[in-house]
């Protein structure tokens, strides 16, 4: 101390030596608390678990192919039936054409003649270019002869020129000549038939009771393998089950009736 009896400022006081110390001993408390860290957990399946995945997993994958195979049949068997439905179409097109160009004279050698029950021939109006394309040069009007037969399993379309038309004609007793040159419109053709009918719906045909309607009825299958299976196992379509069902499913009708016209009986 000085003479005055000030404490001097080279010295630290009681009161700046106990604000010393608990600074320094502030770092020594910080490190004694207790830290509490949050561990994320690391639990991880078990082989039961894994398993059971996998099972459930593999039903679904089963399920989803046999539900894709399923739809892909369904798919495929429709196509074949539209391909089959469309060649019968053109078929049944081709035949109402001429069916409705057909002509009845008095003469009852020139009415349409039934040939066999699958088979058909009669005389009608046709243009140039459905008649016979390889006959001789000469054509000298649309009148020809027209034939459609059953050929093993397909339809085909037959026509004579009008110049061996008009010969045939020409003779004291006119037949139908024999058609050349047939074409092919539908095959896998399972049955085949046509009808002569009178306005009473008989078969009997005659001067008195004159052909009033001309019935066309064939049935189609979608493929050849369905067309043998048809006739191999015919009887099973009564009560079809299985593939008899599937192929019963995909087989076609087609019926057509056209009336003879008015003015040519």
């Amino acid at each position: 101390c000085g003479l005055s009896g000030r404490p001097s400022r080279d010295k630290p006081n009681d009161r700046q030596f106990l604000h010393a110390g608990k600074q320094a001993l502030m770092p020594m408390e910080r490190a004694n608390r207790t830290v509490e860290v949050t561990v994320p957990s690391t639990h991880s399946f078990t082989l039961v678990e894994l398993l059971v995945s996998m099972a459930v997993m593999s039903i679904l994958m089963v399920i989803l192919l046999q539900t894709t195979a399923t739809s892909l049949s369904l798919w495929r068997g429709h196509e074949r039936k539209i391909a089959t439905g469309r060649e019968a179409r053109a078929a049944v097109f081709q035949m109402r054409h001429d069916l409705q160009n057909m002509i009845v004279p008095s003469n009852t050698n020139l009415w349409p003649q039934i040939v066999g029950s699958s088979g058909v021939r009669f005389l009608a109006l046709q243009p140039l270019d459905y008649q016979d394309t390889t006959a001789s040069e000469g054509n000298s009007g649309e009148v020809c002869f027209v034939e459609y037969r059953l050929t093993g399993d397909a339809i085909e379309r037959g026509a004579v020129d009008s110049k061996l038309t008009f010969e045939s004609l020409a003779k004291p007793q006119p037949v139908f000549p024999g058609a050349t040159n047939h074409q092919m419109l539908a095959t896998n053709v399972l049955t085949n038939s046509w009808k002569l009918l009178t306005a009473s719906g008989s078969t009997n045909v005659s001067t008195n009771d004159p052909p009033r309607f001309l019935e066309a009825y064939f049935k189609v299958a979608p493929n050849q393998d369905a067309a043998d299976f048809y006739r191999s196992n015919a009887a099973l379509f009564s009560g079809a089950s299985g593939k008899a069902n599937e192929t019963k499913q995909q087989i076609e009708d087609f019926f057509l009736r056209v009336a003879v016209p008015e003015n040519a009986r």
